[in-house]
């Protein structure tokens, strides 16, 4: 039997909230945790599937739950997938 906490990460990003494809505005729903950060809303989560395969490292999926702009950057609160 295994414990496993769930907790919510707190990631300071150069990137945007919104959606990595090109021409969408919507609030990205989930980030990959991979040098580029990629992030899609719930209407492209198919083009996700790509990502694993195409960058190294690949560390995994995470949900955005917030997001506030800063001086710094953008300040993302995520849960691991």
């Amino acid at each position: 039997m295994s414990n496993t906490i769930d907790i919510d990460d707190t990631w300071l990003d150069s990137g945007s909230s919104v959606c990595d494809i090109h021409g969408c505005h919507q609030p990205a729903a989930i980030i990959a945790d991979t040098w580029n950060r990629e992030r899609f809303c719930i209407n492209h989560t198919r083009h996700a599937a790509d990502v694993p395969a195409r960058y190294s490292p690949f560390r995994g999926w995470y949900r955005i739950t917030s997001s506030r702009e800063h001086e710094l950057g953008l300040i993302l609160t995520v849960h691991r997938l």
